[in-house]
Formats: structure tokens, C-alpha cells, sequence
């Protein structure tokens, strides 16, 4: 298994990447060494346009990429089911396409057995309804196969990778569309503030004055955020902290979601999200950079959330976040310990660490934070 000191340069480089384009190949060298396989890339698969292609790509024959994206991209064996994997999940290529079904394609010959290259795992880092962004890691056809932890190593990575891939995503947009990055920040509907390596407010867009300045619920006071639920403000507290540490390569724990409740509509979804380090800055540059991004979005859409989720919002085990979804699907307690097989005093514990957990005090409060946390 890859060391911590492997994820942690892994990461420094990944939060890097988004402001700098030429650092994604190098994450993706670091990446592919890493984990002992030859080669990787990401793609973006354009649905609405039928456009499919590699972005960027380290050890992948230029030819392949070039055959991909004219022709062999339409008719990719592993794309009917990957498209319904879920955003985040790691799909192993075998299950994509069993061998038996791959070896009778012309992708297989033409592609695969041509460049020696065979998918050894995908997943899904963007996923909207018309496009998908996605990592690919690929391993000899030939050869022996990677180690057999490769896929689980780079289970850690993903959820910082759809984080900065979406920062990526969001800074390439506003890069197309304007050229003065403030005024670009400026035009977004959602919210963006910036913040110092001390956690204060150097820059605040004009969609998060107006969300913060209706003194309900979150605000900024003397240029730090203040909320009047003391449990959701200490988990964005933690959150920001661990943000301006893996930025300035102290930690790899790159900041997270969470929500803030306000007494009027829904509660605020904050994402949390470090910013690079330049090089070498003196103290005084230090302070004054930009360290850690905060989006702001009110959350309002009614669909359930997923167990990941939950778990990134608020820490909970793979059991306490089962358990609020079925709560909040209309199981009672007595019908959730019949279907997960364990006791009512299981449960029972389980419910008392997630109210714990999410700051709620009864079901119904769980409710409606789940409700508020609905997919985006």
C-alpha cells in the first residue's frame, strides 16, 4: 500500500492543479508511479454533441487518443454502464465489460490489443446530464497486472479529485466567458468567498453579500464567518482549518461540505475548498493570499441525498448514514433494525450518534436537514 507520504504529495499537487493546467499531467505522473500502472488520463465524454475525448493523458500512446476521439469514442464497449454509476464510484473495467463480451468488439482489437493498453478501473468525477468527466487508469494488456491494492489506494483520492476537478471545471468556465477573474467572480450566481491562511474574508462576490447580509444565519463578523448553531459552526471551523492546511501542504484532509441553518427557506450548502500555495512567499505575502474558497448555495432541491453524502457533510459511519436515509424514507426504528439485521438497541446508538453528529435533536429536524442536503 502507498504510504501517507505518497497521498500527501498526491494531494499538494491535486489542489494545485486546478489554478495551473500544466501540474494536471504531473499529478497523473505522480499518480500512475504511485500506484505501479502504466499509463491514465482524463476524458470527457459530451453526450448531448457526441464529442469523447482525452483531456489530459500520461503513458497513453498519442495515436489512441487521437483514434478515440474520431472514431473509437462512439462506440467505447465500457460506456453503456458506466453511464449509470453513480458520480464517485470507482467502477472496476471488468465490470464495465466482461472479458467474454469485450473480446468480440473491434474496440477491443483495433484499440486495446493495438496500443496495449486495458482499463483497469474508471470513475466518474463530474457527472451532469449531458456530460461526464472521468479518470481512467489503464494496465498492460500483456504484462502482469498492477498490485492489487491500486484500486483501493485511489479510492482515497476521489473524493478530492470531483473536488477539484469541479473547482477545474468552474475556473475553465469563467476563464471562456471573462478575462478579469473578479469580474468573472462577480457574475457567478453562486458565492464565493476567499479566505486568508488566518480564516478571514480578503474577498467576498456580490451573490455572497446577498446571501450573508440577511442576518439569517450565517454572516461575517470582522471577516470571519459567525452562524448561531455552535455545532454546524464548529464543523465549518474544522473544515476551513483542515482547507488552509492541505494548501499550504500541512495536511491531507482538503476541507469538505457542510450546512448552515437559517430560520427562513433552506439552509445554506457550503463547500470548502483549499487553494494552492505559490512557491515561496514571504510572511507578509503569506497572510495576505487567498488560501481557502468557500461556495455558498442555498439548498433546495427535493431529491435524497446519497450515503456519501451524508458521510462527507457530517462524518457519518456507512451504517449511521443508511440508517438517516431509510429514516428519512418513513422507516420507523423497530422496521430499520429488521432490515439491517441488528438489534433496536443498535439502532438506537446509531440514531444517537447521528443526531451527535449533524446537530439534530429529533427525527424531525433530521428530516429536514436531509431534505436540505438533496442532491444538486
Amino acid at each position: 500500500m502507498p504510504s501517507l507520504e505518497d497521498l500527501s504529495r498526491l494531494l499538494q499537487t491535486l489542489y494545485s492543479a486546478p489554478a495551473e493546467q500544466p501540474l494536471w499531467e504531473r499529478f497523473l505522473t505522480e499518480l500512475v508511479d504511485v500506484l505501479g500502472i502504466p499509463s491514465a488520463g482524463i476524458l470527457y465524454q459530451d453526450l448531448r454533441n457526441a464529442r469523447h475525448g482525452y483531456s489530459i493523458s500520461v503513458g497513453v500512446d498519442p495515436a489512441l487518443t487521437a483514434d478515440y476521439a474520431q472514431y473509437y469514442g462512439r462506440f467505447d464497449p465500457f460506456l453503456p454502464r458506466f453511464l449509470t454509476k453513480p458520480e464517485g464510484a470507482i467502477a472496476p473495467g471488468e465490470e464495465l465489460c466482461p472479458t467474454a463480451n469485450l473480446l468480440r468488439t473491434e474496440f477491443y482489437e483495433d484499440l486495446m490489443v493495438k496500443f496495449d493498453t486495458a482499463l483497469l478501473g474508471a470513475v466518474a468525477t463530474v457527472k451532469q446530464p449531458d456530460l461526464i468527466e472521468h479518470i481512467s487508469l489503464y494496465r498492460s494488456c500483456k504484462g502482469d497486472p498492477p498490485p492489487d491494492n491500486s484500486l483501493e489506494f485511489f479510492r482515497l483520492l476521489v473524493p478530492h479529485l470531483r473536488a477539484a476537478l469541479r473547482t477545474r471545471q468552474e475556473l475553465r468556465s469563467l476563464t471562456a466567458q471573462l478575462s478579469n477573474h473578479q469580474a468573472a467572480l462577480q457574475a457567478l450566481s453562486v458565492g464565493i468567498v476567499l479566505l486568508d491562511v488566518a480564516g478571514r474574508s480578503v474577498f467576498v462576490n456580490r451573490a455572497a453579500e446577498a446571501i450573508l447580509g440577511g442576518a439569517d444565519g450565517l454572516r461575517l463578523r470582522g471577516g470571519r464567518f459567525a452562524a448561531p448553531c455552535a455545532a454546524e459552526l464548529s464543523r465549518l471551523q474544522g473544515l476551513i482549518s483542515a482547507a488552509i492546511q492541505t494548501g499550504r501542504g500541512r495536511a491531507v484532509d482538503g476541507g469538505g461540505s457542510c450546512l448552515i441553518s437559517r430560520r427562513h427557506g433552506g439552509p445554506l450548502r457550503l463547500s470548502i475548498q483549499p487553494l494552492p500555495a505559490p512557491g515561496a512567499l514571504s510572511e507578509a505575502g503569506e497572510a495576505r493570499r487567498a488560501a481557502a474558497l468557500v461556495l455558498l448555495r442555498v439548498a433546495s432541491c427535493p431529491s435524497p441525498p446519497s450515503e456519501a453524502l451524508l458521510r462527507a457533510c457530517y462524518g457519518l459511519s456507512p451504517a449511521e448514514a443508511r440508517l438517516a436515509l431509510q429514516l428519512y424514507a418513513g422507516h420507523p426504528l423497530a422496521a430499520t433494525a429488521q432490515i439491517n439485521e441488528v438489534s433496536i438497541g443498535t439502532v438506537r446508538m446509531q440514531l444517537k450518534a447521528v443526531f451527535r453528529k449533524t446537530g439534530a435533536g429529533r427525527q424531525i429536524e433530521l428530516q429536514r436537514l436531509l431534505h436540505a442536503l438533496s442532491g444538486e
